[in-house]
């Protein structure tokens, strides 16, 4: 039997050392690489996933858009949340609104309904109104019109002002009059406890 040439003898051991050496290298890269962690949190367990699919909750919601006079407005929430047939409720509300005369509003509630489509937004739930030109207003319910920047409080306010701290029966800010801006109008048996400015509040 005759010996093979050199030449065959190289080809015939590179064919055995290359994929040993191929598989030492693999070997080594596995070994020293890092171990991924699987021990570390999710962001949301099993139980809260199944709770958001059930609840068909939306969070972090945003909304911006423009009034029929022309005014700014924002909405925000924490998450909003599906009540089924009775509609949908958000939560940590807050409304921001950009008047044309440079006023601004801020509006927060703890929950509320919202219906952008019909123009209804009825807020509860520690509810503020924060002016910019000194007025800050609580109230246990609002309800308002977005469109036409109609908001009405039925069921009594306190109010803090320039003049003094205010209550009444009713609030309205809106437009009163067409020739007029937005307006905050008072109504229901109004008190002032007038504060001299400087005295404090």
């Amino acid at each position: 039997m005759s010996q093979a040439d050199p030449y065959s003898r190289r080809i015939n051991i590179l064919k055995v050392a290359l994929p040993l050496v191929a598989l030492l290298i693999l070997s080594t890269l596995f070994l020293t690489s890092g171990r991924m962690n699987t021990d570390g949190d999710i962001p949301f367990a099993a139980d809260e996933i199944a709770e958001r699919i059930r609840d068909e909750r939306i969070t972090g919601p945003f909304f911006a858009g423009v009034t029929s006079h022309g005014h700014r407005i924002t909405l925000s929430a924490g998450q909003v949340v599906s009540r089924g047939e009775d509609g949908n409720e958000a939560q940590e509300i807050a409304f921001r609104i950009n008047l044309i005369d440079e006023t601004e509003l801020a509006l927060v509630a703890d929950r509320g309904d919202v219906d952008i489509l019909n123009d209804v937004a009825r807020l509860s739930g520690n509810v503020l109104i924060d002016s910019s030109i000194g007025y800050r207003i609580y109230a246990e319910t609002l309800e308002a019109r977005l469109l036409e920047l109609d908001i009405t409080a039925p069921s009594g306010i306190q109010a803090l002002g320039p003049m003094g701290r205010i209550t009444a029966g009713h609030l309205r800010v809106g437009h009163m009059d067409s020739k007029e801006g937005v307006q905050i109008l008072f109504s229901g048996g109004v008190q002032l406890l007038y504060t001299p400015k400087g005295t404090g509040q």
